[in-house]
């Protein structure tokens, strides 16, 4: 399945929403919808640990990514 998304640069609408938790995040605005805890359906992070390695890869691969901007990156750079 996850093959097939790829290959047709589709991601299902269903697989979009989350479900959103009535528990604010510190220090964030309570008024935006980004600072509640949410819930993405199982399948969603599934896809995201298939293509989150590909990007990386692709990205470092044809240096899309400058070498000043590190944070949150576990990759090592020559």
């Amino acid at each position: 399945m996850f093959n097939c998304l790829l290959a047709n640069c589709t991601f299902p609408a269903q697989l979009k929403e989350a479900i959103i938790f009535g528990i604010h995040k510190p220090g964030k605005p309570r008024n935006k919808p980004t600072s509640y805890l949410s819930l993405l359906n199982t399948l969603s992070k599934l896809y995201e640990k298939v293509v989150k390695p590909r990007l990386q890869d692709f990205a470092l691969e044809k240096r899309l990514i400058p070498d000043e901007q590190f944070g949150f990156s576990p990759l090592v750079r020559s």
